[in-house]
């Protein structure tokens, strides 16, 4: 009963938190424009990009490291979230500075530059600090937080600042961006308080360096696969094709919000060295089942109102951003149907899997998605995501029964 409380809640605020970024990115389009929105949108998959490299692996580690670790481990990880936050947060802040400080007088490289460590360093403060929550077994604050206020906290500063600083439109989303996930951030050393007050000497996190590199191949492979394609439209077909892709692709997201729901709540029964083989590929079937349920029952609404629910943008290329988001909601058939194998064998020490089976999706996926952004638009880039999405998780899932029928994945 308490974990399908726990789900349900979870699951309502990843609902909230998805359509307050879907509202907030209809309205940051409505207030800087299309080729303001579209440019952003862009830099901010290459921020994605940049901290995918740098830091993903350790990210994603952190949570297994806590839960893993119990009771004794949650001063180290609040030390960690202090410390390392602290550090990333005063980048961030300064980058920031510089971006308003120089708005106007430095070349457009360097804004960008600017930009990218504003935005890479964002991703860094408000994953991590809902990677730990989702560590500590509470992944409804973290969600809370990171996923429905940061969205909403991002707009309002955004529209305090529009037009108030001399800058770009681009840079003043982004230090709005930067700004927002300070706040984010802040708050979370406020609500972790009560859960990691000292009882023992506190635990040192240190991450085996080769498992966060395995990590972060991973986590490039699968950028390639799922978050290229605005970065490609972006920067083929021009700001305004990737304003419309960005909110066609962000209104399909979703179709994700069940698995992403699910694991975040089952993370413990995921580990198989807490459970058991037997219960992970339980969990993984409740989640298959839910999420493909979930795919299903979004399709027909998205084939037969999203095209008029877009024509109430006036900026957004509507036809454009209903086919994406046709084409985007299908390319979650296939991991809904194959559940959160990536996520198990990460947390199970087999990253190596996920990175052999996510390479080939990328293999196959980014020249897919490169020679039809060009042959066809926006639309031929959503595609190419779906092919090189369905390969990945197909490999995955094949690798993952051969490893569970050998019972030593």
């Amino acid at each position: 009963m308490r974990l399908a409380t726990s789900v349900l809640t979870l699951a309502l605020f990843r609902v909230l938190g998805t359509l307050a970024a879907l509202l907030v990115a209809t309205g940051l389009l409505k207030s800087v424009g299309a080729n303001a929105f579209g440019l952003y949108a862009t830099i901010y998959s290459a921020g994605l990009l940049v901290f995918t490299v740098g830091f993903s692996g350790a990210v994603s580690l952190l949570p297994r490291w806590v839960a893993q670790s119990g009771e004794a481990a949650l001063p180290g990880a609040y030390d960690v979230l202090i410390r390392f936050g602290s550090l990333v947060a005063v980048v961030c802040l300064a980058s920031v500075a510089l971006l308003v400080a120089t708005a106007g007088a430095v070349d457009l490289i360097v804004e960008v530059a600017l930009s990218l460590l504003v935005v890479s360093s964002s991703l860094l403060l408000s994953r991590g600090a809902l990677a730990w929550f989702n560590g500590i077994g509470r992944p409804v604050r973290g969600t809370l937080l990171s996923v429905v206020t940061l969205p909403l906290v991002h707009f309002a500063i955004v529209l305090t600042l529009v037009d108030r600083l001399e800058m770009s439109p681009t840079a003043t989303v982004v230090a709005g961006l930067g700004i927002s996930s300070i706040t984010v951030w802040l708050l979370s050393l406020v609500a972790g308080i009560s859960q990691s007050k000292p009882t023992c000497t506190p635990i040192r996190w240190r991450p085996e360096w080769s498992t966060v590199a395995r990590l972060n191949a991973v986590s490039l492979v699968a950028w390639s696969t799922s978050q290229a394609d605005q970065l490609i439209v972006g920067v083929a077909l021009g700001s305004t094709d990737a304003a419309s892709y960005r909110i066609g692709a962000q209104s399909a997201s979703l179709a994700g919000l069940a698995s992403t729901s699910l694991v975040a709540a089952l993370t413990p029964s995921l580990i198989a060295m807490n459970a058991g083989w037997s219960e992970v590929e339980r969990s993984r079937r409740l989640v298959s089942a839910v999420s493909f349920l979930f795919v299903g029952a979004l399709l027909p609404g998205a084939l037969v109102f999203g095209k008029s629910v877009f024509e109430l943008v006036d900026e957004v290329d509507a036809a454009l951003a209903w086919g994406v988001s046709i084409v985007v909601l299908l390319g979650f058939v296939v991991p809904s149907l194959v559940g959160p194998v990536g996520t198990i064998l990460s947390l199970n020490d087999r990253s190596a899997v996920v990175l052999r089976a996510s390479g080939l999706g990328a293999l196959i996926g980014l020249p897919v998605m490169v020679v039809l952004a060009l042959s066809f638009g926006a639309v031929g880039a959503a595609v190419g995501r779906a092919v090189g999405l369905a390969a990945a998780n197909v490999s995955m899932f094949v690798l993952y029964r051969r490893g569970m029928s050998r019972a030593a994945l």
